[in-house]
């Protein structure tokens, strides 16, 4: 739907050669996939190297699309580790492009894994409240589409007084969803850091695992034992 942003300059000199352009796409199609499959945020590697994720977006049991993103390297490579990615990455390139390819691959973004994980809950999180926005929207249009066919049928006054309640209920879940609140918490662990207040970050973050905890025992409807 949208147009890919944001790409890194080794990205867009890969993508300068219509074979590797064809692989990113190619990529990026496989890991949605795979998202898909999962039914979760997944990593995956790209064709040259670099690591990317996607989040499956489920709007009422059906696979409408696929939030990507990416193009990090996990760790700071070696001369070595670099030779070998370019031997099992870049076949197709040609060997007089890899000073100026090496140059931008090593100017990638560095992430590590505590980010990264971050990166997906907040991924995630983008995923859902694009779902809520989509089942809020169904379930306002189905309400309403029952509204007229209760008005068409001449249904008398208690049932229409139901439905209403119903609507009500329903719009003060939506606006209560916990999902804004763990997004609250990750900007608030964010300033701690940025503000050097460690205790205070890691509080946040401690209860930040509590609520995603909650909420996906709430997803699966799961008991959660006493000794937890």
């Amino acid at each position: 739907i949208t147009r890919p942003s944001h790409f890194s300059d080794f990205c867009l000199a890969m993508r300068t050669l219509p074979e590797n352009e064809r692989r990113c796409f190619h990529s990026d199609a496989t890991g949605g996939a795979r998202a898909i499959k999962a039914g979760r945020v997944i990593l995956y590697r790209c064709p040259h190297g670099l690591l990317d994720m996607a989040c499956p977006i489920i709007v009422e049991n059906k696979h409408v699309g696929v939030l990507l993103c990416g193009q990090v390297r996990l760790s700071n490579y070696s001369e070595q580790q670099l030779d070998q990615i370019i031997e099992k990455y870049w076949v197709d390139v040609e060997p007089r492009r890899y000073p100026l390819l090496r140059k931008l691959f090593t100017a990638t973004e560095q992430v590590d894994r505590r980010i990264i994980r971050k990166v997906m809950d907040f991924l995630q999180l983008v995923t859902s409240h694009i779902v809520d926005m989509c089942e809020r929207f169904l379930t306002e249009r189905n309400l309403l589409q029952r509204g007229i066919a209760f008005a068409q049928m001449q249904r008398n006054k208690e049932a229409m007084e139901r439905s209403i309640k119903q609507t009500q209920l329903k719009s003060l879940e939506s606006q209560l969803n916990p999902h804004f609140m763990f997004n609250t918490l990750n900007i608030i662990s964010r300033l701690a850091l940025f503000e050097n207040a460690p205790r205070t970050q890691e509080l946040t973050v401690q209860f930040s695992e509590y609520l995603r905890y909650v909420l996906q025992q709430q997803s699966q409807r799961g008991l959660i034992p006493l000794e937890m």
